[in-house]
């Protein structure tokens, strides 16, 4: 089975932001803590902000499948608000980042709704 490298990064990354601020990691701590060459970090992403913007997306990305899924419009919600509180020790609008990672949420949160919305028309038919 392939290694899913860029994952890999994504969740070192995230239990390193558990820990300490994300302002205060860097490329260098990451690849340290992933035991991979600064090659493999830079073929996968461009910088520690594409890195918090992937992981964003990512788990954004899973907890949307989760809520189309649910039955109820408050089913939905409840995924949505048990995910927030679930990855609260990241203090991701803490950092000096902080506008980027208001984007990446401002982007799936677009996602979702337009999602919800397909979904409700085809409901509707």
């Amino acid at each position: 089975m392939p290694v899913d490298m860029k994952n890999i990064i994504s969740e070192k990354f995230v239990s390193m932001a558990s820990s300490k601020s994300i302002d205060k990691i860097t490329v260098k701590a990451l690849i340290e803590e992933c035991d991979i060459s600064r090659q493999t970090f830079y073929y996968h992403f461009k910088d520690i902000m594409d890195v918090i913007e992937w992981s964003v997306n990512k788990k954004m990305e899973d907890t949307l499948l989760k809520s189309l899924k649910a039955q109820k419009p408050e089913e939905a919600i409840e995924i949505f608000i048990l995910s927030a509180a679930q990855n609260k020790d990241l203090k991701l609008l803490n950092s000096q980042r902080r506008e980027h990672v208001e984007m990446a949420f401002m982007r799936a949160t677009r996602t979702y709704l337009s999602e919800m919305i397909k979904k409700s028309a085809l409901k509707c038919k």
